[in-house]
């Protein structure tokens, strides 16, 4: 499988398992915030500005309509309550990790990714 083949893959899921999300932008969003909080730390939304992903007041009705679809969720920080700190909810976490499992089988044991 190449990479254009393995993206269209996850696209593709991520389009059907995701129905409201419909901008480059908010996927952008939620990929930056997965990555943060797989990794233990959760970013905080000024943070994301700073991620370049789009204008701050951009990123800020991004993140409201994200928040009212129920696939982000926002937190006070928990030593700094000024801080908002976003996390993707359990759905949506669950659904990148169906989407990764998919595209997994379709790969052979120790494929390598050809460009």
């Amino acid at each position: 499988m190449n990479i254009f083949e393995l993206m269209t893959e996850i696209a593709k899921c991520k389009k059907a398992r995701l129905p409201l999300i419909r901008t480059l932008m908010d996927f952008e969003l939620v990929e930056v915030i997965g990555l943060h909080q797989l990794r233990g730390r959760p970013i905080s939304v000024k943070q994301l500005a700073l991620e370049r992903i789009g204008a701050k007041s951009t990123i800020a009705r991004r993140m409201a309509a994200l928040r009212r679809m129920g696939y982000v969720m926002t937190s006070e920080h928990p030593l700094d309550a000024r801080m908002q700190m976003a996390t993707l909810s359990p759905g949506v976490l669950k659904i990148y990790k169906d989407c990764a499992e998919m595209v997994e089988k379709h790969l052979p044991k120790h494929a390598a990714i050809q460009i």
